[in-house]
């Protein structure tokens, strides 16, 4: 994890690579206001950008050279330009949603998932247009509509996916090949190396249909009190107050699109917490129409038991509340969002027996501790996830730390290990037990300097002296079984 204010000038590339990301997720999410806008009303959704903009979560991956919060700015844009689309009717409404949609497509395989989607939207929007009794013709013709509709929007997306992928122009069969083997293989494999999940080491990595609570435990641990307690209000509303039927409806299919992207990709056997940030900003939208509808509640309660009640100042109350609330929760895990964990659920001092923590926070502060030391493009360092955060900052030479079947059995790696200077252990590491070996000689050893991040250890460095691997002292203990047998035996 590496933020822009620390960025080393020397990876300009790099820098160029995040910047162009950010930019185009800001860009985006204004184009998504102005739809939320008409969709929402203007306080639903400027408060939910607000809780969009400081999710700390979404954040995070928006900050990183990823391709998460990509893919869910863009699924985003795309719903809610089709849905304005379904309400108003205007052709570039639809447009702009196909288009979007291709480049979800041309990001990360999950964005294929507003397809049928899209098509649910279609269906759902055509059951409310046909009523009892309508001639066989007129459901035909309205049939017919929808099916063009959805053919449109499909090619819009398709050429977009074509023109901007020149693999499609060359050989497009084997490039959808490749998509969906990939996807479909990642699915039903899982993880190459354990997987630390409720307290548990998976050894194979495969979190199969045992987990179905993967994404929703997750979501529940890295959202914000303020969003969870809006889902709630918003829940409230839709069941037992009258709310505008349009606001509603679009509320309600925010809603459906977050259940059922859990459901999807609660399926497969590979599983990260970041594969569900496409339902982040939608639910966050949502979060922010309960709380408006709820302030608006209270409002409606004040002035029929006769107080005189200024529309301005509870329409404001959500906006100023919830969204300092919000800011001040991301502000208080700058610049480390990843570290984040909803204080409702434990918070960080809970979640490292529950989630697996860490993409890499702390070990720039580890690097930078091993720069300041005399000579110190010359030491000699492992470090976990190497090449990665460590040595990105790191002047001197870094190499990945060995698994534990490597440090048992190769010589050579055995005598490069502890030959050199320093060693960083990371939290991930000690949460799945790799090496296990050396991290048992570790538990007994003081680590010469730890960083920590919001009240966790998320690495350790030791100092690889010459005793760890000196030569060892022996005892002869000898067993005798009678006057017959001798056996000679030695202990360390």
């Amino acid at each position: 994890h590496r933020d822009l204010h620390s960025f080393p000038t020397r990876r300009s590339s790099d820098l160029a690579g995040r910047f162009f990301v950010v930019l185009v997720v800001v860009s985006v999410l204004g184009a998504a206001f102005l739809y939320a806008r008409r969709l929402l009303g203007l306080l639903p959704a400027m408060v939910g950008f607000l809780l969009i903009a400081f999710d700390p979560f979404f954040v995070a991956h928006t900050r990183l050279l990823h391709l998460d919060g990509l893919l869910s700015s863009f699924m985003l844009l795309s719903l809610l330009a089709f849905l304005s689309y379904l309400r108003q009717r205007r052709l570039r409404d639809l447009v702009i949603s196909g288009v979007v949609a291709g480049l979800s497509w041309l990001t990360k395989s999950p964005g294929f998932f507003l397809i049928p989607f899209v098509g649910l939207l279609l269906v759902w929007k055509l059951a409310e247009m046909l009523k009892p009794g309508d001639k066989v013709s007129l459901i035909l013709k309205a049939v017919g509509r929808t099916f063009l509709l959805i053919s449109g929007w499909l090619t819009i997306g398709g050429l977009t996916f074509l023109l901007l992928w020149p693999a499609m122009w060359m050989d497009p069969v084997n490039a959808l090949e490749k998509i969906f083997y990939k996807a479909t293989h990642d699915a039903q494999v899982g993880h190459e190396f354990p997987i630390f999940f409720n307290g548990a080491v998976i050894p194979n990595g495969r979190l199969g249909n045992e987990f179905f609570y993967f994404y929703p435990l997750t979501y529940l641990w890295r959202i914000t009190p303020w969003v969870l307690l809006g889902l709630l209000l918003a829940l409230l509303g839709l069941l037992w107050f009258r709310l505008p039927s349009r606001k509603s409806h679009a509320v309600l299919a925010l809603m459906t699109f977050g259940f059922l992207f859990t459901v999807v990709v609660s399926v497969g056997t590979k599983k990260f917490d970041r594969y569900l940030l496409p339902i982040y900003p939608v639910l966050d939208l949502v979060a922010a129409s309960g709380w408006v509808w709820a302030a608006c509640w209270v409002r409606n309660l004040l002035a029929t038991r006769g107080q005189r009640v200024r529309l301005s100042k509870w329409r404001l109350l959500p906006l100023s509340l919830v969204g300092m609330a919000q800011m001040a929760t991301a502000f208080s895990t700058f610049p480390y969002y990843l570290s984040y964990y909803n204080p409702l659920m434990g918070g960080a001092a809970k979640a490292p027996d529950i989630m697996m923590i860490g993409w890499g926070e702390g070990l720039d502060q580890a690097a930078r501790y091993l720069n300041a030391k005399p000579d110190a493009e010359n030491l000699q360092v492992f470090s976990w996830s190497n090449p990665g955060c460590f040595s990105y900052f790191f002047t001197g030479a870094s190499k990945d730390t060995p698994l534990q079947d490597e440090l048992t059995l190769d010589p050579e790696i055995v005598d490069e290990f502890f030959g050199a200077d320093y060693l960083v252990v990371y939290i991930q590491q000690q949460q799945v037990r790799l090496p296990s070996q050396l991290l048992d000689y570790l538990a007994l050893q003081t680590p010469e300097y730890s960083v920590w991040i919001d009240g966790l250890e998320y690495a350790r460095i030791y100092k690889l002296d010459e005793d760890l691997f000196s030569v060892p002292t022996y005892e002869q203990v000898d067993a005798l079984f009678g006057q017959t047998i001798c056996l000679e035996g030695y202990d360390l």
